[in-house]
């Protein structure tokens, strides 16, 4: 499991104001924020003017194989990471 990440998208006009896209409990890899444009693009174009962050953590089940089949012991393995993220 790799260490949580934050990591700052854009600095917005409006200081007061942040959004935090939630990601990497669907994923076992971290996306280069690059990836993300669009969706920051979306959000000003909409008129979105506070900062953008995305927080990602690891959801990867690797270290137990055998949950990937298993969907209510992968649900708890997930479910353990988030609450220690």
């Amino acid at each position: 499991m790799e260490k949580p990440k934050l990591v700052s998208l854009t600095e917005g006009k409006d200081q007061s104001k942040a959004l935090l896209l939630v990601g990497g409990y669907t994923t076992d890899k971290f996306s280069h924020p690059v990836a993300l444009v669009p969706e920051v693009k979306a959000l000003q174009s909409i008129g979105w003017q506070g900062s953008i962050y995305l927080f990602w953590w690891d959801a990867s089940n690797s270290d137990a194989l055998l949950y990937r089949t298993i969907t209510p012991a992968h649900w708890h393995i997930i479910k353990d990471r988030a609450e220690r993220t």
